[in-house]
Order: structure tokens, then sequence, then C-alpha cells
């Protein structure tokens, strides 16, 4: 206790010399802040699919389009985060979705059709509501379907991602 009581004493003798020592001026302090703002997480709800509906052999490529709302055909989703918050859409590349038979022929060959060109309204960069919500609508192209596509049911799953821009 003894040490202790010491040690402190010489502590608090040397910090009243520093500070007798200095001039006005020769020292400044202050106190700042941290600060932190937690916004709500942005989410993405799927709402309607991509639907290309029925095709028949050897028809020509099919374009949805994205459309400005909700149609039978585009595929819809609720973005809903922080109101007024800007976010970022991606869409899936031009090689990376592809329809695949479910059902239908026994056709031991695996049977796929492309999709590609996904747009998406709004475009690219997109801002959140006042309610902190905002609809998404996404259209694509199909491929034309071969003379020779195996009939049945076609499908194939697509990703799409919103980001918080800053």
């Amino acid at each position: 206790m003894l040490v202790f009581r010491n040690r402190l004493l010489s502590l608090g003798v040397g910090f009243v010399i520093l500070l007798l020592s200095l001039r006005m001026g020769d020292a400044a302090s202050t106190i700042g802040t941290a600060l932190q703002t937690v916004v709500a997480a942005i989410s993405l709800f799927h709402v309607s699919d991509l639907d290309f509906a029925e095709g028949v052999q050897g028809e020509s490529e099919k374009t949805i389009l994205p459309g400005t709302m909700e149609t039978p055909e585009n595929a819809s989703f609720e973005v809903v985060g922080e109101p007024n918050h800007h976010f970022v859409i991606i869409l899936p590349g031009d090689q990376d979705v592809r329809m695949k038979l479910t059902t239908g022929s026994n056709n031991p060959l695996t049977q796929e059709i492309p999709v590609f060109g996904f747009k998406s309204f709004p475009a690219s960069l997109a801002q959140l509501e006042p309610n902190g919500k905002r609809m998404l609508y996404v259209g694509a192209t199909r491929a034309a379907l071969p003379v020779y596509q195996v009939p049945g049911k076609y499908e194939g799953t697509f990703l799409v991602h919103v980001i918080y821009t800053h």
C-alpha cells in the first residue's frame, strides 16, 4: 500500500510540475466525439416471375420489357430499406441464365433455353420512396426455339441484387 501511495504521489507531483512549467499557448486540449448512424438494411422481396408463357417449336426469340408496372409477363420485386436512400441494381449477365426442361419428354439429353438481355425499371440506379419502399420490374429475352426443341415445361432461376450507394 505504501509503494502504491508513493507512486501515486510521485505521478501527481510530476503532473503539477509539468503544468506549472508550461506557459499559456504552449499546449491545448479539447474533446472529440465519435458518431454513428445506423440505417435499416436493404431487402429485396420476390413478387412475381418472369413468364414467357407458351412458345411453339420454331418460334423466334421473345422479349419481355420490364415496364413501369407489374404485368402478367415481367418479374417484379419489392425493395425495402431506409427512406430516400439510393441503391444500385445488378442483373444477370447474358450467359448466366438458362431455363432447363423440368417436365415433358423422357429425352436423356439436357434441354435448355437461354435467357439474356436482362433490363430493369428503374434502371441501374434508383432511390427508395419516402416510405422506404420501391417496386422493381425486370424483363429479358428468351432465345429462339429451334424446331427440334423438346416440348415440356422449362424453368430457370436468376439473381437480382440491390446495394445501397453511399
